[in-house]
């Protein structure tokens, strides 16, 4: 998994793109963990629903839906602006096995 932009900012939208078998099939959900390996926020690609684009949840309690993405277009997410500057991964969420990215956070 390759994030175009691994050092952002919060609030920002960045694109995920995959190599390998996930490359054409993988899940729509995403996990952001911070540096201690705790689930700060669950984000959802554009592909899960094109007419409402990509979001987050920070309540860590949103219904993963079993939704997978059969395309090889990169996947649009958007970083949650709540979030604080540091270091994160981003992960899959609803494919196995997970794959996580570094992800640097800085205004």
């Amino acid at each position: 998994m390759t994030i175009d932009k691994p050092d952002t900012a919060p609030g920002t939208q960045v694109m995920v793109t995959f190599d390998g078998p996930q490359r054409t099939q993988r899940g729509a959900y995403y996990v952001i963990r911070d540096a201690d390996g705790v689930d700060v926020a669950i984000l959802w690609s554009d592909k899960l629903d094109p007419t409402s684009g990509p979001g987050y949840d920070l309540t860590l309690s949103v219904d993963i839906l079993d939704a997978g993405v059969t395309a090889t277009t990169p996947d649009l997410l958007l970083v949650p602006a709540e979030l604080r500057n540091g270091r994160y991964d981003l992960c899959t969420l609803n494919t196995a096995p997970a794959v996580c990215a570094p992800l640097v956070l800085s205004s």
